[in-house]
């Protein structure tokens, strides 16, 4: 199948666009762009600036050298855009108390876990087995 990057723009329409990848200052999974005007750098997609292909045919070099910059087709890159909203961000986002755990994240209090023995919240045996568990209650039965 032929790349669509690579194929002739029909008349009348323009090239697409293309985005600047920043090699060098890409840190870790979080992507650096460069700005419209070759003016600096951004980690959003859609501050990024627009290139013609023309430009940066014209100055590879510069534009694509592979070291520290890549020339990439904004169509493509914008379909490996993930929209996240930090969690830090979350309480003005929908404006009630939620609980973070190991399930994700609830709107609703958690019930903190009790001892099947005595139904207390931090009793060291809530964790036994349940063998151990018979036992307890009939030494507690036993010295009723």
């Amino acid at each position: 199948m032929n790349d669509p990057d690579d194929m002739p723009v029909p008349h009348g329409e323009t090239a697409q666009p293309y985005v600047i990848l920043s090699l060098k200052w890409t840190r870790g999974p979080i992507l650096t762009w460069w700005q419209p005007g070759d003016m600096g750098y951004t980690t959003l997609l859609d501050k990024a600036g627009l290139y013609d292909k023309a430009d940066i045919d014209a100055r590879p070099e510069y534009y694509n050298n592979e070291r520290e910059t890549l020339a990439i087709p904004y169509t493509r890159a914008a379909l490996m855009v993930k929209q996240t909203v930090l969690l830090d961000n979350l309480t003005a986002l929908i404006q009630r108390p939620f609980w973070v755990n190991d399930n994700g994240i609830s709107l609703t209090k958690p019930v903190p876990p009790r001892c099947v023995v005595c139904g207390e919240e931090d009793c060291a045996e809530m964790w036994h087995s349940p063998g151990e568990i018979e036992h307890v209650k009939r030494e507690r039965a036993k010295r009723k």
